[in-house]
């Protein structure tokens, strides 16, 4: 049997769906706080600190969905890992350049989810989030094979390389 194995990696809606919930609950708060229905704060301390909230929620936001993009997980026979991010086409014609990762102890290999922690030879840390609805069902579980696989291949006493600053 082999643990090679390439999938091409969706954002999870299940994920969009929570973090847009999440999102909804913070403005709620911000509302709650700026009407003064939450303390007993001045007109302008409550109104400044729900426009923060807001502002900052919104900065978030904005930073997890230009994070959320598609990519292309690729593992061999051997345990080599090769990770390309789509480019803003999000199409298997726009990948970038792809990059031999290894797979870091710190990864969480559960069931339902999958988030590997892989490190490139300069050193950079990238962690690829793979939910059930984000691949296949059949991928999903090769790919939960391959991680563990080489998770239990790896001796676990070898620190990860630390980048240089």
């Amino acid at each position: 049997m082999s643990i090679a194995v390439t999938a091409l990696i969706h954002p999870s809606r299940c994920l969009s769906m929570m973090v847009g919930i999440m999102f909804s609950l913070i403005l709620l708060i911000a509302a709650l706080i700026g009407v003064g229905a939450v303390g007993d704060l001045l007109l302008i301390t409550r109104l400044l600190l729900a426009l923060m909230i807001v502002v900052m929620a919104a900065l978030l936001y904005r930073h997890w969905y230009r994070r959320r993009a598609s990519c292309k997980l690729s593992i061999s026979g051997t345990g080599q890992i090769r990770l390309q991010r789509l480019n803003a086409g999000r199409s298997e014609q726009n990948l970038e350049e792809s990059e031999s990762m290894t797979l870091l102890p710190a990864s969480t290999l559960w069931p339902h989810l999958l988030i590997l922690h892989l490190q490139d030879t300069q050193g950079s840390i990238e962690v690829v989030l793979i939910m059930r609805d984000s691949v296949s069902q059949e991928t999903f579980n090769a790919l939960l094979v391959a991680s563990r696989w080489l998770s239990n291949r790896q001796p676990e006493t070898e620190p990860p390389a630390m980048r240089q600053n």
